[in-house]
C-alpha cells in the first residue's frame, strides 16, 4: 500500500512528541522500549529485545543486499523549561538530545520500507539502541548483526541543530564511531575567568579542573589556539563554536578512565 508524504511526516511527528512526553534516562527505558516493539508490531515487523533493553526489527524482501538502520533511544537527567503541548512529563528527564527525533524517524522508515516491500531486495535491520549516553547498548546490537550474518553497510544519523532544516551533512567513511569516557585535568589559575556560558563544554578548557567526560576530536588534544568543528558553523552556544583561548593555558592532559564498544 502506497505511503503519501504527508501521511509520513504526521505519523513521524506524532511519534516524536508522544516520546518526547515520556523520555526515560540511559539504562531505564522500560516504557520506550514496550512502545517500539508495540508500533513495530503494529506494522507487522518482527522484533525481538536484545541483550537488556535494545530493539532490532528485521525485514527480509529476499536476496540482496544487508543493510543495518540504527536509532538511540535514551534520554537525559535535565528538566524541560519550554512550555509546549509535548512537554516532557517527568521533572528530571528530557529528549535533549534528539532521541526521540531519532527514534521515530526510524519507525517512520520502517513503516515506509513496509508499505514498498514489493518493489524491494534485501533484508533490512532496524536497531534501537538503549543507553548510548553512557556508551551501552551498541555493542549487543553488533553481537546480534554478527551472529545474523553481519550486513554490507550500517547507517545512522543524529539531529544536529547548528544546522539549517533541511540539511544533511555527511562525510565518507567512519564517523561519530564510538564512545570513550575520560579524565580531563587542564590547568586552572586563580586569576583565570570562569569558563563563559556561550563556550561548548565539549572543548577542554583551562578554568576546568574535573573529572567528567567529553566528545571531541582527537585533534582538540593537540592543536593550541581557537578549536573549531570542521562540521559546523561558528554560532554561540553550539557544539563546534570557536572561544578564545585563556592566558596561562598549557594544554590539558587527557587519560581514559573506562572504554566501551562503538555506540
Amino acid at each position: 500500500m502506497s505511503l503519501s508524504v504527508n501521511e509520513l511526516s504526521d505519523y513521524v511527528i506524532s511519534l516524536r512528541r508522544e516520546f518526547h512526553r515520556h523520555p526515560e534516562i540511559s539504562m531505564e527505558e522500560e516504557w520506550t522500549c514496550a512502545r517500539i516493539c508495540q508500533e513495530l508490531s503494529a506494522l507487522g515487523i518482527p522484533c525481538e529485545i536484545v541483550g537488556d533493553k535494545n530493539v532490532i526489527g528485521r525485514l527480509e524482501f529476499g536476496e540482496g543486499r544487508r543493510i543495518a538502520f540504527r536509532a538511540d533511544f535514551d534520554a537525559l537527567p535535565v528538566g524541560e523549561t519550554l512550555d509546549v503541548p509535548w512537554k516532557s512529563q517527568q521533572e528530571d528527564a528530557m529528549h535533549a538530545c534528539g532521541h526521540d527525533g531519532h527514534t521515530a524517524a526510524l519507525l517512520g522508515a520502517a513503516r515506509l520500507l513496509r508499505s514498498a516491500g514489493e518493489r524491494l531486495r534485501g533484508t533490512v535491520y532496524l536497531c534501537f539502541q538503549q543507553g548510548e549516553e553512557v556508551g551501552e547498548g551498541a555493542r549487543e546490537c553488533v553481537e546480534y548483526l554478527k551472529r545474523s550474518g553481519g550486513v554490507d553497510m550500517a547507517i545512522g544519523a543524529h539531529l544536529f541543530p547548528a544546522f539549517e532544516t533541511g540539511t544533511i551533512d555527511v562525510d565518507p567513511g567512519l564517523r561519530a564511531k564510538g564512545a570513550g569516557f575520560f579524565t580531563l585535568t587542564s590547568p586552572a589559575r586563580a586569576d583565570t575567568a570562569p569558563v563563559p556560558i556561550s563556550c561548548p563544554t565539549r572543548w577542554p578548557w583551562p578554568a576546568i579542573s574535573t573529572s567528567t567526560w567529553f566528545r571531541f576530536p582527537p585533534t582538540a588534544l593537540r592543536r593550541p589556539g581557537p578549536v573549531s568543528s570542521p562540521h559546523a558553523p561558528s554560532r554561540p552556544g553550539r557544539a563546534g563554536t570557536s572561544c578564545p583561548r585563556a592566558p596561562g593555558w598549557r594544554g590539558p592532559s587527557v587519560s581514559p578512565t573506562r572504554r566501551t564498544g562503538r555506540r
